[in-house]
């Protein structure tokens, strides 16, 4: 006779059950622990990195310095640039030149700007025409601003460098420059060659002589790093940069140089009394600058 006692106490359940101080647990357990111990160390350098930063902030503020710069309005738009001071010296060429198409306005970067061709009337009589082509574009408000130069502009335009590019002064005077000279970047390029002898083929092949400079934040520049320079200085709360930048027909190098000066100190009253801000007085006060009109 079966013992019913032996029977009832057998054993519910027959699988057999993994120990668990098996390999297999214990890589799985140590895998979980890396997880957790790699999000602890995640979020805990972001809280750092989140303190630090607002830390940098705070103290910025404190020491005033200012890593994220204030937008400068124009006190007029450019477009808006009063001709008739530029006469009886400079008149506007009767065919004017055209306004950039929209792809182009977007690869300039700003709509501030003006395309002006000038009649030079100081030029003898008896010379042939001379036109100024006079580009201004005004950048501000907009984050790690980097300046259009013609020294890359120009050869991705397939035009070819003649001579070595220079720096020279150009007096202008009550232009806030030091010693009333304006620094002025001169290169001057030529475009491809091709065939043909008409009088229309050596005109477009003439060499082309350009010159420009920067005026940013109240001083002037020659190169994309000292106008980056002048934007990143920490203890200026506003940041701007105004390209300058002229071409002369019918001149040489040297030709358009001397020309130069005397658009300049028509030009330069201008810009710096009707249209850009007084920078001096704008970060003596800390005041708002006014919005464009």
């Amino acid at each position: 006779m079966s013992n019913p006692t032996t029977m009832s106490e057998a054993p519910a359940h027959t699988g057999r059950r993994r120990p668990a101080n098996s390999p297999a647990a214990a890589a799985r357990d140590a895998a979980v622990t890396r997880d957790r111990g790699s999000a602890v160390r995640f979020y805990v350098c972001l809280g750092v990195l989140v303190v630090a930063a607002a830390s940098m902030q705070t103290v910025a503020g404190l020491l005033g310095q200012y890593f994220r710069k204030q937008p400068v309005p124009l006190k007029k738009p450019l477009h808006r640039m009063d001709k008739s001071k530029l006469a009886p010296e400079y008149t506007l060429y009767y065919l004017p030149a055209r306004n950039l198409s929209e792809d182009e306005t977007q690869s300039l970067g700003t709509r501030e700007y003006i395309q002006w061709r000038l009649v030079d009337q100081t030029r003898p009589s008896a010379a042939a025409p001379s036109i100024a082509k006079l580009f201004i574009t005004y950048f501000t408000g907009q984050p790690d601003m980097v300046p259009h130069v013609p020294d890359e502009c120009y050869l991705a335009g397939g035009y070819d460098p003649v001579g070595s590019p220079e720096t020279i002064d150009v007096f202008v005077p009550r232009a806030g420059a030091p010693q009333d000279k304006i620094p002025v970047r001169v290169l001057t390029f030529q475009t491809p060659q091709r065939g043909g002898l008409g009088r229309l083929q050596l005109l477009a092949n003439a060499p082309e002589t350009v010159m420009y400079f920067f005026h940013t934040n109240g001083s002037y520049a020659t190169t994309r790093n000292q106008v980056r320079v002048s934007q990143a200085n920490l203890w200026d709360r506003y940041a701007y940069y105004a390209k300058i930048e002229v071409t002369f027909t019918n001149r040489n190098r040297e030709e358009s140089i001397a020309a130069l000066g005397p658009l300049l100190r028509k030009v330069m009253p201008i810009l710096l009394n009707d249209h850009f801000q007084d920078w001096e007085a704008l970060t003596a006060e800390g005041r708002e600058p006014p919005s464009g009109g």
